[in-house]
């Protein structure tokens, strides 16, 4: 099968998926049920698709997916907001860093101290 019948296959999942999220706003029944049990019938019970042949497709379904997350991540963020705790998350992430790349070399200084102690 050729990439573009792995991308058909991943729209039908996202078409599903939106449909599924239609049903679950008027039966509450999670579209993440539908979707597994969709994929439960056509891999292990109708046999349809080899798990072999989707190894190759599941780097670009993965790629594929991650641009949605990201693009829908982007749609719902507050600019603004983004901009007045920039500074904040700035000094949050500075001092993680820090303080992990500190205690990491800490530890592993000692341990390789030890190790060199022992011989």
């Amino acid at each position: 099968m050729g990439i573009s019948v792995y991308f058909l296959i991943a729209g039908i999942i996202i078409l599903i998926g939106f449909l599924g999220s239609l049903l679950f706003e008027r039966t509450k029944i999670p579209d993440v049920l539908v979707l597994l049990g969709i994929g439960v019938l056509l891999g292990p019970i109708l046999n349809l698709f080899d798990p072999k042949s989707l190894i190759k497709f599941a780097e670009y379904f993965g790629s594929l997916a991650l641009m949605i997350i990201l693009f829908e991540g982007g749609m719902d963020m507050d600019i603004h907001k983004l901009i007045k705790e920039f500074g904040t998350a700035s000094l949050l992430v500075l001092l993680s860093f820090s303080l992990s790349a500190f205690t990491l070399s800490f530890y592993l200084h000692f341990i390789f101290i030890l190790s060199m102690a022992g011989r």
